[in-house]
């Protein structure tokens, strides 16, 4: 370690302005806070804290240039999260070595906090879901403010470049002594999680493939169960993936045209069969299920020729045009123009040469697709679209292509990846006429049908004519909504081929304690004072009748000591008088079930989230009572029966409606009928819920 970092290396000094009082008080001010940058107030902060973090950087590159010189610099240069909420800190992280870039667990961070220091320390990157390394780091750090690995200076202290580089110096020296001892945490750790992660990942890369369909009444989170359980299951960290898998999926985001202006700027000047050896064309194609790659090279480059040269006599041009083609029939690029019109592809070439994974992006296995009257097996499998087709002897023509489905993509890609597993997700699966949308496939999805099992079985596509079968690592999961009149679209034999798993109500998410839990949990990188937060803190409260009592300070600190968002019920105690959602469910469904059934019963997600009582007037107006109203036929009687009559009303006959006349059946012909109360601004929706829920008065509901 002492040969990377340089101790009598004298740090240069900046001439950059230096940090500014402002910018740590802007960073503790709004730390938190959605950054809405259409809002001055917000832009100008943003704006501050973009040139604090310029700063950040030129402090760790004067750093690194001087001490650490085979050192990497990673910085994120916006002062705001994913979720576009401002950070309580801006930093750097300096990675003494390219192997430490690589392993990319631990590196040396210097930034500005929001309690106003200037910190330097051994911080790790990335170990969210490596607990047991984060933990043994944890132990050896100790209290972040008493540790011998974190190093703070106030901004007090520090009057300017000169003071914080020598500072800097100093801490940097003393952490780099430190630094191989934290490193070395990760030698029986790193091969305890390894060995967890290999078993772990070959019981789901060897397991039975999947075909399972959640079903249930609408609103209890069918989709929402697909995004939050399943689909990470079929996500991959790029910082997982081999370079080679890296490839294949820039390769695969690329267009043709793309591609072979990538191979001309390694080759500079080619024919096209050395166009077509080149090894970015050569993946391509691999990916692709063309059988014939040479056409589209030529109309490829022809499409994309510059308008000048005598030696295309192709009509139809398309941007961006960068090719060119000589008198002997050899191809070039114009790389001024590709720098002016397409920059990104020298993006791809730099990602691929000099690959660096993102920890923080995602590498997805799986495609989502609805469903619906007018998907058809084209779309799924494979069928015949029109294309316009430039040749070298034919300016351009309306020529048809057979192209592959979303399925079948799926399952080419899944076939050259089988040690990762792979799926396809449907929601609404019942809405479509599945026979005719999974055609032959019905038969081959089935597990010991698959490509390399016991009973594999292969097809023959009607327009490709091409052999097919369903690769084993690929899954199939579909949604379906049992009050869908649609759902007898799902005939016996696609029902033998899947397991069904029912989805419920949940009333119990909608208490207040489980209102409240989500709540803090939402806001948790917030103190107690921020203003946001107060304001939703107090609206719910003031919506379910609740006191916000001190103690609930501490049962938040034993929450976040615990680390359970799925426990909701840490607020069980607290006495609520106002509304209760789950009450307000719970009522609303058992008569459902009576008058229906309980495949029509209300799903749990129809009150989410609801934190006033203009919203919850809103949920009946918008979205209960349309789905009653499709429930009962318009029987305003029976929604009457669920929703009582703070909801619906009774107009009673008109007498004396109809002239002297005697005729047969008369009385009937004047009978009172049921009418929905306008939900307008004067409807009162309390009164109208403690009618729903048959509360007699406000002493009642408090009882």
């Amino acid at each position: 370690m002492s040969m990377l970092f340089n101790e009598d290396s004298r740090v240069k000094i900046s001439s950059m302005n230096f940090f500014t009082k402002k910018e740590f008080e802007l960073l503790d001010r709004y730390k938190g806070k959605t950054c809405d940058r259409t809002i001055p107030e917000f832009a100008n902060v943003y704006n501050v804290l973009s040139n604090a973090y310029t700063k950040v950087e030129e402090w760790a590159n004067l750093i690194k240039d001087s001490l650490v010189k085979d050192g990497v610099i990673r910085i994120r240069k916006k002062p705001t999260s994913q979720a576009s909420k401002f950070d309580g800190y801006l930093w750097a992280k300096i990675y003494p070595t390219k192997t430490d870039l690589d392993d990319k667990w631990l590196a040396i961070t210097v930034g500005l906090d929001d309690d106003f220091h200037f910190d330097l320390k051994i911080d790790t990157v990335g170990l969210k879901n490596h607990q047991d390394l984060r933990k043994s780091y944890e132990k050896y750090r100790g209290d972040f403010y008493n540790s011998e690995i974190v190093i703070r200076y106030s901004f007090d202290e520090i009057a300017d470049w000169d003071e914080l580089i020598r500072k800097s110096t100093e801490a940097i020296i003393k952490l780099t002594k430190l630094y191989p001892e934290v490193k070395a945490l990760k030698s029986d750790i790193e091969t305890k999680i390894s060995m967890d992660t290999l078993d772990e990942k070959e019981a789901f890369n060897t397991k039975t493939p999947v075909n399972q369909i959640l079903y249930g009444p609408p609103g209890t989170g069918k989709t929402y169960s697909l995004q939050k359980d399943f689909f990470p299951k079929y996500t991959s960290k790029e910082t997982l993936i081999t370079k080679d898998h890296f490839f294949r999926s820039i390769i695969s985001e690329c267009s043709w045209w793309q591609v072979i202006a990538i191979a001309l700027l390694d080759l500079k000047k080619a024919k096209v069969a050395d166009i077509k050896n080149h090894l970015w064309v050569k993946q391509k194609t691999e990916l692709s299920t063309t059988e014939s790659v040479s056409p589209i090279l030529w109309a490829q480059l022809q499409s994309h020729t510059i308008e000048d040269c005598e030696y295309v006599k192709v009509r139809s041009r398309q941007s961006p045009a960068i090719f060119s083609k000589t008198k002997d029939s050899y191809w070039e690029i114009l790389e001024e123009e590709v720098k002016e019109q397409v920059p990104e592809l020298f993006d791809y070439i730099d990602k691929v040469k000099n690959f660096d994974p993102d920890p923080d992006k995602i590498i997805k296995r799986y495609e989502f697709t609805t469903f619906h009257q007018s998907f058809s097996y084209e779309d799924f499998i494979e069928g015949i679209k029109p294309v316009m087709i430039s040749d070298k002897d034919i300016a351009s023509e309306l020529q048809y292509r057979i192209e592959d489905g979303v399925f079948k993509k799926l399952c080419n890609d899944a076939r050259k990846d089988l040690n990762n597993r792979y799926a396809i997700f449907i929601d609404e699966i019942n809405r479509g006429n599945v026979s005719q949308i999974f055609g032959e496939l019905i038969t081959l999805i089935e597990p010991d049908k698959r490509e390399g099992q016991p009973n594999e079985m292969f097809v023959q596509l009607p327009y490709s004519k091409k052999e097919f079968s369903v690769p084993p690592n690929l899954d199939i999961y579909g949604t379906m909504n049992t009050a869908d009149r649609s759902v007898e679209a799902l005939d016996t034999a696609l029902r033998r081929r899947f397991s069904f798993v029912e989805m419920m109500p949940r009333p119990e998410l909608l208490s207040p304690s489980a209102m409240y839990c989500r709540l803090l949990w939402k806001y948790e990188k917030v103190d107690w004072e921020d203003t946001e937060y107060k304001n939703k803190e107090k609206e719910l409260f003031d919506f379910f009748g609740g006191e916000l009592h001190e103690k609930r300070k501490g049962i938040w600190k034993n929450m976040k000591k615990e680390k359970n968002p799925s426990e909701l019920s840490y607020f069980d105690g607290y006495k609520f008088t106002e509304i209760n959602l789950q009450s307000i469910l719970e009522t609303i469904n058992q008569r459902i079930e009576t008058l229906i059934d309980r495949d029509h019963i209300i799903g749990h997600s129809y009150f989410m989230d609801i934190h006033s009582l203009e919203e919850l007037t809103f949920v009946f107006k918008d979205k209960v009572i349309p789905l009653l109203q499709e429930y009962f036929y318009g029987d305003y009687g029976k929604i009457g029966l669920v929703l009582g009559k703070g909801f619906v009303g009774y107009i009673k006959p008109k007498e004396d409606l109809f002239p002297t006349f005697e005729y047969q059946g008369r009385d009937q012909l004047n009978e009172g009928y049921y009418k929905l109360i306008p939900i307008d601004e004067n409807f009162k929706i309390k009164e109208a819920i403690d009618t729903l829920l048959n509360v007699k008065n406000k002493a009642t509901n408090k009882n």
